[in-house]
């Protein structure tokens, strides 16, 4: 019970002891009943004080998030909205969804529905990917295909059926959409080891890291930064946020 109780404290800024790895060792077993009594008495008599002590604390540390992702969105917009990424949607579009993902990640799956549904009713919002492999080598080669098919105006359709194969993604699952897309497979299996594709993926992964996204999805809507997967009723209702903000 003491270590819950120190770490609540201590979180709340309501104990402050010296950061060392001995201080709860070097009391006696009198001791820490003695402080562990004191402890559940302070609490019962000040709990609504350490509940509204722990939620200010989470605000801030939520507001703290969203500015720097906010900061970091504008620092980095060129890359986000204008460095030749692939996307879907239209060229005049008034607002721009981008997702970082990997084909390995189940909620990147479900997402893509949502977007579809998104953008099934709203005919002025542009989708563009990025391609953040981090689950596993076999996401790594997925991503160097569907950038691969990009170069043949066919990534949307590659991203799509490789988002919705049944079955492990690999050289023969690549192969097999690749030809029911009618794409040129030795142009593509050329194209997926240039420069260009490998790195993009790096500046993908580079970038993830230095805006603070750690996982996948993760959606850039405007100045909103939501990590996570999220319905297409939330992801409307960003776009209309953004929309309004933007006059």
């Amino acid at each position: 019970m003491i270590k819950p109780l120190f770490s609540l404290l201590l979180s709340t800024g309501l104990l402050l002891i010296p950061a060392t790895a001995k201080a709860e060792s070097s009391f006696t077993p009198e001791q820490k009943a003695e402080i562990e009594a004191m402890f559940k008495d302070y609490i019962l008599e000040n709990g609504a004080l350490l509940i509204e002590s722990v939620e200010k604390n989470q605000i801030e540390q939520q507001a703290k998030q969203l500015e720097e992702a906010r900061k970091n969105i504008a620092d980095n917009s060129e890359y986000l909205y204008n460095s030749g990424s692939p996307f879907t949607g239209p060229d005049d579009a008034d607002v721009t969804i981008v997702e970082f993902f990997d084909y390995n990640c189940g909620y990147c799956k479900r997402a893509l529905t949502e977007i579809q549904d998104v953008m099934k009713d709203d005919k002025k919002v542009k989708v563009v990917f990025k391609d953040m492999p981090i689950l596993s080598p076999e996401s790594r080669e997925a991503a160097k295909w569907a950038l691969a098919a990009q170069k043949q105006d066919k990534y949307f359709e590659f991203h799509s059926a490789l988002m919705n194969y049944k079955g492990a993604k690999n050289e023969a699952a690549f192969n097999s959409i690749a030809k029911d897309l009618g794409l040129d497979i030795d142009k593509l299996e050329k194209d997926k080891e240039s420069e260009e594709v490998t790195a993009r993926i790096d500046k993908n992964l580079e970038m993830s890291v230095k805006m603070g996204i750690r996982g996948t999805p993760a959606f850039i809507i405007g100045s909103e930064f939501s990590p996570g997967y999220i319905p297409a009723a939330q992801i409307k209702a960003i776009v209309e946020k953004v929309r309004e903000s933007n006059g």
